[in-house]
């Protein structure tokens, strides 16, 4: 039972993390879906149909409700959060360019900064 559980987690931390990534990126993962959705229901040629329990068959998502509220949720945090920071942009690379020589763009004077070797710099 504690193997199933610890398997079950990690499928759903995988899921929720490539949802947090899409976001990321900037995808709109809601309206992806529904767009999948639409050429998926033009290419087989049917139109929307009542289910056997009076729900529409083309409605199904690879999504549970509490996965596009999550989605939803997320989104509106991320993007409060990266509106703090309008000039930066925060969806650039993490990784640090392997370069000896960089070119560095100042956006605004930091003044003068101390760093952790006692050197100072005037910013």
């Amino acid at each position: 039972m504690r193997r199933n559980k610890r398997c079950l987690l990690a499928y759903h931390r995988v899921r929720a993390d490539k949802l947090e990534e899409m976001c990321w990126a900037g995808v709109d993962v809601l309206e992806r879906q529904q767009q999948q959705q639409q050429q998926e229901q033009q290419a087989a040629g049917r139109p929307r149909t009542e289910g056997a329990l009076g729900g529409d068959v083309g409605n199904e998502s690879s999504l549970s409700p509490e996965e596009e509220e999550y989605v939803r949720q997320y989104g509106d945090l991320l993007a409060a959060y990266k509106g703090q920071w309008t000039d930066i942009d925060l969806t650039g690379s993490l990784e640090p360019p392997r370069d000896l020589f960089i070119d560095v763009r100042v956006l605004k004077d930091a003044g003068e900064i101390q760093t952790e070797y006692g050197e100072t710099w005037n910013g």
